[in-house]
């Protein structure tokens, strides 16, 4: 942050507060998140960029879901509405093509539409989320109910601090929908698994959904990092 302050590289900046921002509020330290996203502008984006050129450069979920039809979306995104208008941010298609298991129908996202599409790595509307987690009350009301006004969605209504608590962490569901955000929140919160650990894999593959959230860290990664002493 002080680098890119020093050479005038706001993008840079920007980026950085979103991402303090999120490791404060996943240590829970809301005040200090909270400070980082004020100063996050209204619209920044940063992308990560791909491009077609060899497999590795590729936007992946492009890749993997629209163009060889190999993975799908799961049936909590599809056809996702707030009060009967459906809700743009979770563009998401059903294709009637059967996957590459034989099995499964694949649902496909409309959000990313070629292998060199950008996929947002940092911006303005998670850094607002992250103040509305925090802040709650109407704050958080006010700030879901700029983005349904940017999306064309109804606006919400509530001053029940659980309800609005729920409808923050839906709207992160929804507002970063493919973005990289959903694990770290499923974490967070604990969320269930969807599919539920124990449900089966589609016929006749065999076996049967897991209750991995994480995976080791790579051997490389830890001995390249002097906080985790290399073990």
């Amino acid at each position: 942050m002080a680098a890119a302050t020093a050479a005038g590289k706001t993008d840079i900046l920007n980026m950085a507060l979103v991402g303090r921002a999120r490791a404060r509020l996943d240590q829970g330290k809301g005040t200090d998140a909270v400070a980082d996203a004020q100063l996050v502008p209204a619209g920044f984006v940063q992308n990560a960029t791909y491009s077609g050129a060899s497999t590795r450069s590729m936007n992946r979920v492009y890749q993997m879901n629209v163009r060889d039809l190999r993975v799908s979306i799961e049936e909590p995104f599809r056809n996702l509405t707030f009060q009967g208008v459906p809700d743009p941010r979770v563009p998401v298609v059903n294709t009637g093509l059967v996957g590459g298991d034989a099995v499964n129908i694949v649902w496909i996202t409309t959000k990313y539409t070629s292998l060199d599409g950008p996929i947002p790595i940092a911006r303005w509307a998670e850094a607002q989320l992250i103040i509305a987690e925090v802040m709650g009350g109407q704050t958080a009301v006010n700030i879901i109910n700029a983005l349904h006004a940017a999306a064309g969605l109804p606006p919400f209504n509530s001053n029940d601090a659980t309800a609005i608590a729920n409808q923050v962490l839906e709207e992160r569901r929804r507002e970063l929908f493919l973005e990289g955000q959903h694990l770290f929140d499923t974490i967070r919160f604990n969320l269930p698994l969807i599919p539920l650990p124990g449900t089966p894999y589609p016929v006749p593959k065999g076996g049967s959904y897991g209750t991995t959230r994480c995976l080791p860290l790579p051997n490389a990664e830890r001995d390249n990092n002097p906080n985790l002493g290399g073990t």
